[in-house]
């Protein structure tokens, strides 16, 4: 979603505050958060979890399969 200058800074953003949870937790409020978003929102994910850039790219390519 843009503005009608096209500005990438004017677009809605969803902020999930994962901060001090631990993994799977973080992942599971990512999928929340988006389960009421349209296609193409943007979220970003805040943590501080170590492995959670590896969960959500885990988790990204299961969701993405044809099927799933």
């Amino acid at each position: 979603m843009t503005s009608d200058t096209g500005s990438p800074f004017d677009e809605a953003v969803t902020v999930v505050d994962a901060f001090g949870l631990a993994c799977p937790q973080p992942v599971i409020a990512l999928a929340r958060a988006a389960a009421g978003l349209p296609e193409g929102a943007r979220i970003d994910l805040l943590s501080d979890d170590p492995a959670a850039d590896a969960d959500v790219a885990a988790e990204h390519r299961v969701v993405a399969q044809p099927g799933a």
